[in-house]
């Protein structure tokens, strides 16, 4: 609803009397909701339409990341398994061989 409008169903309003002054606020307020909720619709959704097309586009990028992330985590996790127990046999080793070379120094040292 524009300014002139609104101007001219005040000048109306004013010059038919008190009468009919309530029926013309009413059409002017129903002009003025028609307008109002046009507005709305425009700016705050499609603002909101703005944010959840943002939204859409980080949840496709975040889930393409995953999805190219997720093989190498799951090859680290088995690499710190193999890391465990391969640390594990060296250690054995490392007891091994020195019970090993305990012993055979034992016997030398008895010779």
């Amino acid at each position: 609803m524009e300014k002139e409008e609104i101007k001219e169903y005040l000048e109306l309003a004013r010059q038919s009397g008190k009468s009919e002054t309530s029926n013309l606020a009413g059409d002017i307020l129903k002009k003025m909701q028609a307008q109002i909720a046009e507005t709305i619709t425009n700016v705050v959704n499609g603002k909101i339409d703005k944010i959840n097309t943002k939204l859409d586009s980080y949840i496709a990028e975040d889930n393409k990341w995953k999805a190219g992330v997720t093989p190498s985590i799951e090859i680290m996790k088995e690499m710190q398994g193999f890391a465990s127990v391969s640390g594990w046999m060296f250690k054995t080793i490392i007891i091994i061989g020195g019970a090993f070379g305990a012993i055979y120094s034992f016997i030398k040292f008895i010779k």
